[in-house]
């Protein structure tokens, strides 16, 4: 009988022993609960995201009043705010906004012409252009683009340069000229004037075209040159210049009548000569 007791008082201290290690975890898991939920209420949410920077280091579920984050630019931005926030009293982050601006490539200058950013910025992913002024034309690319590699950036490709417009002497033309001739070289809209020469014969030459021609681009006049055409009294040398510009079926064409001609003129000939025989 003794030792039922005994092994019965066990059990019950045991038991006695299990519900008071249960409450006081239970009451340990409820204070636990309740700071968690009081510091959750009195706290701030997870860091607002950005496009230009990043948070440093590995962000929490939340985060004390007074608390505060610090974030990074990503590659290819600069700072121009604080990058820097922390949780205020009304539990929001302070301040909000982009604290990064990307970067730019080098300014760029153009001698006698223009450089335009057609979107306001040279930085990275962003074109330059590149216009010429009157009497200059443009050596190189006229369109580059800022790129980024790594966390620098650099333009595509070197800038170009604005030459000044020349033109090469124009072509001369038969029985004219232009003034000026002497010269080996003319410049922008300068302008030049031609002429026909004095005709050998009783009709003059008629210029055909346009008398005069004006530089307008880089080694380009503003038209052909004219021709000098007219009826002039024949010499061999002319005579012979003209030959040589026909075209082969006109040349074949002139000669067949030429002998066609003669074929006719012979058999004439020849029935007159039979009748008088007769």
């Amino acid at each position: 009988m003794l030792y039922t007791g005994s092994l019965s008082m066990k059990v019950i201290f045991g038991i006695l022993s299990s519900l008071s290690a249960f409450k006081i975890v239970t009451e340990i898991e409820c204070i636990k609960q309740e700071y968690l939920y009081n510091l959750i209420r009195d706290a701030c949410g997870e860091p607002p995201k950005f496009e230009t920077m990043k948070l440093k280091g590995k962000p929490k579920k939340y985060y004390e009043v007074g608390e505060k984050i610090y974030y990074e630019c990503l590659p290819g931005r600069i700072t121009v705010f604080p990058v820097m926030a922390y949780c205020e009293q009304n539990h929001s982050w302070f301040p909000l906004q982009e604290a990064c601006m990307k970067k730019e490539c080098d300014r760029l200058a153009l001698q006698h012409g223009e450089v335009v950013a057609p979107n306001k910025t040279f930085s990275f992913d962003h074109e330059a252009h590149f216009y010429c002024d009157e009497g200059y034309y443009l050596v190189g690319q006229q369109v580059i683009v800022c790129n980024l590699r790594g966390n620098d950036v650099y333009w595509s490709d070197n800038p170009p340069q604005c030459k000044k417009i020349y033109c090469q002497p124009p072509a001369k033309i038969n029985n004219g000229k232009y003034s000026n001739s002497h010269r080996t070289i003319f410049e922008y809209n300068e302008l030049i004037t031609y002429s026909c020469n004095p005709s050998q014969g009783s009709d003059e030459f008629s210029l055909v075209g346009d008398s005069k021609l004006i530089c307008v681009g880089n080694n380009k006049w503003s038209s052909d040159p004219p021709q000098c055409k007219g009826y002039p009294e024949p010499n061999e040398s002319a005579l012979f210049e003209e030959l040589e510009e026909l075209d082969a079926g006109i040349i074949a064409v002139i000669i067949l009548t030429i002998f066609v001609g003669l074929a006719v003129l012979c058999t004439c000939l020849y029935r007159c000569l039979q009748r008088k025989k007769g």
